[in-house]
């Protein structure tokens, strides 16, 4: 660990009082700054303390049969994802709203339930910009409120990619949801499709 440290201090720009900080977040996390590779690190925590169950499913979205999204409440999404960590930074802004500012990770669904534990904390606009310095990938979307659920559709990296996700209160309410008719493929448990992986490659609109 003394290593690995040393390594990402001497990376880093920022006064020591701030990587200490960093430092005890990062252990928090189980995450690892070895090198600058952009590959998540194996997750180790199945029963994560102080995390919230999110149970969710998602599709990829024939966004022809949605009309316009003119009218359609919507909120801008910064996501910057951490390099070689399960960590998300993520800005979210509107018109007429404060915009939010959060730190988030998600420790991974299991093959066949769509229950996932998820840690999230606000930040102030000062702590998200010291946290976004350190290395990662970055997407930016649009979310729209569409049926209950939300609606995606990316700008960078993926531009013109639409994928609806809806949150339920119980992984039975998940099991036996009807999606609308504009959710085309599910992808609720596809890797290509995580944020994570959306945010540094392009995919193919037309597969």
């Amino acid at each position: 660990m003394r290593q690995t440290w040393s390594k990402w201090r001497a990376f880093s720009p920022m006064p020591i009082s701030t990587c200490d900080k960093l430092r005890a977040i990062a252990r928090f996390c189980d995450c690892t700054f070895c090198g600058h590779s952009f590959r998540q690190s194996p997750m180790t925590i199945t029963s994560p303390k102080y995390a919230a169950a999110e149970i969710e499913r998602r599709w990829l979205v024939d966004i022809s049969m949605l009309g316009s999204l003119t009218d359609l409440p919507k909120r801008k999404i910064e996501d910057r994802y951490i390099a070689a960590t399960h960590m998300r930074l993520r800005k979210v802004s509107a018109d007429g709203q404060a915009t939010i500012f959060k730190l988030g990770k998600k420790y991974g669904k299991s093959e066949t339930a769509c229950t996932e534990q998820v840690v999230s904390i606000y930040l102030s606009e000062v702590e998200f910009n010291t946290v976004a310095v350190l290395p990662g990938t970055n997407a930016t979307k649009l979310r729209y409120a569409v049926a209950d659920g939300s609606l995606d559709v990316y700008e960078s990296p993926n531009a013109g990619l639409a994928i609806f996700e809806i949150e339920f209160a119980s992984q039975d309410d998940a099991t036996s949801y009807t999606p609308p008719a504009f959710a085309d493929q599910e992808i609720t448990h596809d890797p290509r499709y995580s944020g994570f992986a959306l945010s540094q490659v392009m995919v193919d609109l037309h597969n």
